[in-house]
């Protein structure tokens, strides 16, 4: 069955403080937002939430979203599927996985990487096309949403993963999923910015993530202690920008993914 029926979304204006440690009932987890906090509930909460927030003078209680969770981006058509090597199923649905496919079981929560999107499968593709001739121990996997890319290349070999995403409850989201994979040996899931993990140590640096932060690692010394590059969440005309950026700096361009107007690059250290 689905994890969740009914999504109870509460927009605040402001950041909320250490929300986990107030709610319980109910509570999924808060998605910041710029200056906005927005409170996921399984079950209604209006009453509390503005109770709650009444504590703190700085926010302001927006809206609430009632909504089917068939109808969220995560929750949407997301059923087994396969990508490359990979077979990717949601952790409610019991399926016989192909055999000599990987297995990847989700629980895509209310965060990004089900797979259902473009760059998330393009990264799978990728991931694979890199481990298929080389043996890359550390992984640094910038913006991991579900940690589904993490999870990938642990069952490819890598022994030592950092998973960063800047958002609580994708970070809450992820390591479910690295435990319900059985990686939590080999992946760290950190809350923190992607571009305060730049000059961290790695084989290969995979960075799904907005174009505006791709841009602020390429300009990042550090960033270039890596062996192999994957940057993706590129849309249009932005993937020119970057490769136009990328000549600059000691990469070299191997390989271009692309599904609709959304692309991937592959590169490797000069």
């Amino acid at each position: 069955m689905l994890p969740y029926k009914t999504l109870y979304i509460y927009e605040i204006q402001g950041h909320f403080p250490r929300p986990e440690e107030t709610f319980s009932d109910g509570f999924i987890g808060c998605w910041y937002e710029a200056d906005y906090s927005f409170l996921f509930f399984s079950s209604p909460n209006s009453e509390e939430v503005q109770r709650k927030i009444s504590a703190f003078p700085e926010l302001i209680f927006r809206s609430e979203t009632i909504l089917d969770y068939k109808n969220w981006e995560t929750g949407r058509d997301f059923t087994s599927f396969q990508v490359g090597k990979f077979f990717i199923f949601p952790f409610w649905e019991r399926v016989e996985v192909p055999q000599g496919l990987i297995p990847i079981k989700l629980d895509p929560g209310v965060v990004f990487g089900s797979g259902c999107h473009a760059t998330t499968r393009k990264c799978l593709e990728g991931i694979e096309y890199i481990y298929q001739d080389n043996v890359l121990e550390t992984v640094l996997d910038l913006g991991c949403g579900t940690g589904i890319l993490s999870i990938a290349a642990a069952k490819l070999g890598a022994t030592k993963i950092f998973a960063v995403d800047c958002n609580n409850l994708a970070v809450k989201t992820a390591r479910k999923n690295i435990t319900i994979n059985k990686v939590e040996e080999v992946v760290e899931v950190i809350e923190g910015d992607a571009v305060h993990w730049a000059n961290q140590e790695a084989d290969f640096v995979c960075a799904n993530i907005d174009s505006r932060t791709i841009e602020k690692l390429l300009d990042i010394p550090g960033f270039y202690n890596k062996k192999w590059y994957m940057l993706s969440g590129m849309f249009g005309t932005e993937v020119n920008l970057i490769k136009e950026k990328l000549k600059d700096f000691p990469l070299s361009l191997v390989k271009i993914l692309q599904e609709n107007f959304w692309f991937t690059l592959i590169g490797k250290r000069n």
